[in-house]
């Protein structure tokens, strides 16, 4: 932005003050929403799959079809 200095913002004042954060990942917060996502995917393959074996889906798109 026009007027406003952002380099202290984006860079570190020196090296030494920025030692003491350590990201680590968890393995349990790598693995709880991958998780989540592969039973979702399931469940709605799950869900295509039995409604489109139901004897009645194609009968009920085709609601207001006179035959």
């Amino acid at each position: 932005s026009p007027g406003i200095d952002l380099t202290a913002v984006a860079l570190p004042a020196s090296a030494a003050s920025a030692g003491g954060a350590a990201l680590r990942t968890d393995p349990l917060s790598l693995a709880l929403p991958a998780t989540a996502v592969l039973l979702l995917a399931v469940g709605v393959a799950v869900a295509q799959a039995w409604w489109t074996g139901r004897r009645g889906s194609v009968r009920e798109l085709r609601a207001g079809d006179a035959r």
